[in-house]
């Protein structure tokens, strides 16, 4: 997916080009589950076929296949939380208290460092962006009773989470990293990825 990542950032550097352009791809992947289609059919023109097209050039469109829709809309979904994050929004507006709690100062440095010399950078974003709004958040939304527990240690959960057979090794490189930094908790899951987010585009503040 990380092969969308570049050109994302180099088209689409407004906030609401990326929120209008991704409920029109959530639509068309909606579709195709549905109805099915030719995995090598560009992603325009399922678009344009569906009359879902932006109101923005976005030459990229014509490169993706649907086969790759999947890996497209995470890509966005990453686009829009980084470029959120970056220009002080939330993007995480509908998450409890219990996930926003600071990393602790005296290891907030040292677990991204780690974790960015560890991962490759993008990969780390989707891993905690994955692992905030498809685990901890569904949760936290229903009336189920909560699976997780705020205290618990984040790498435990983030290796239950992420160890499937396309993330096998991102699951196991940051479930390493964190065995190092016991004190980094679930509850401090949204913190992490706005440090996260912020030194990796190169907008780091560790205040």
């Amino acid at each position: 997916m990380f092969v969308f990542v570049l050109q994302i950032e180099v088209e689409l550097k407004r906030i609401a080009d990326v929120c209008e352009l991704l409920p029109l791809c959530e639509i068309a992947r909606d579709f195709l589950l549905l109805t099915g289609g030719n995995p090598e059919q560009p992603l325009f023109e399922r678009l344009h076929q569906l009359r879902l097209l932006p109101d923005f050039d976005c030459r990229s469109l014509r490169n993706i296949k649907l086969a790759q829709v999947d890996d497209f809309v995470c890509t966005l979904r990453l686009a829009r939380a980084a470029q959120m994050t970056l220009f002080g929004q939330d993007p995480f507006m509908l998450a409890p208290d219990t996930l926003r709690e600071p990393v602790p100062r005296k290891g907030k440095g040292d677990v991204v460092t780690s974790l960015t010399k560890r991962v490759r950078p993008e990969q780390l974003l989707t891993g905690m962006l994955r692992f905030i709004d498809e685990c901890l958040l569904p949760q936290c939304l229903s009336d189920q009773d909560r699976q997780f527990n705020p205290d618990g240690q984040m790498r435990d959960y983030l290796y239950a989470f992420l160890d499937g057979e396309e993330s096998e090794e991102l699951a196991t490189n940051m479930a390493e990293v964190l065995q190092d930094f016991p004190e980094v908790l679930v509850k401090h899951a949204i913190s992490l990825f706005t440090a996260l987010v912020r030194r990796i585009r190169g907008h780091e503040s560790l205040k």
